[in-house]
């Protein structure tokens, strides 16, 4: 796989780090992080597209038909790079699992308090009741501080 095979005007938003190996979008970004651009008059991520072109034509470029249910996994943990070498098709519940398993949140809940969200006694990532936002806040300034 290499930039060749990728039109010119989504090669030229692309920057190689020879470090990681990640294929770096410059181009607009999500609020999320995730590169997007318009392709035949659809937004779309860019990750999804480089490997739509590149690995699985059947892969579509925007969720939904033969593979609903299918996201890409960024193995590298970029959320900008569309490197295919880098992405996995998964189920949504696979790629969450990786996110968690990659990421697990020390702050314990208690383990029969179900209403938070807990999953294995940490807060869940996507729990947004005042004691799982206000443990994952204080997570991410921690990690804020130690950087």
């Amino acid at each position: 796989m290499n930039l060749a095979n990728i039109p010119e005007r989504i090669a030229r938003r692309i920057e190689v780090d020879a470090a990681s190996g990640c294929w770096l979008w410059t181009g607009a970004a999500t609020s999320d992080g995730y590169g997007g651009t318009r392709w035949h008059g659809q937004h779309v991520g860019v990750h999804r597209l480089t490997y739509h072109l590149l690995v699985d034509a059947s892969l579509p470029i925007r969720p939904g038909g033969p593979h609903a249910g299918l996201q890409l996994d960024h193995l590298c943990e970029v959320r900008n790079c569309c490197n295919p070498a880098h992405l996995e098709p998964v189920t949504h519940a696979e790629n969450h699992r990786r996110r968690i398993e990659r990421h697990p949140r020390p702050v314990a809940l208690a383990a029969d308090d179900a209403r938070h969200g807990t999953l294995n006694g940490y807060t869940h990532w996507d729990c947004r009741c005042e004691p799982c936002y206000g443990a994952a806040a204080s997570y991410r300034a921690a990690l804020r501080g130690a950087a």
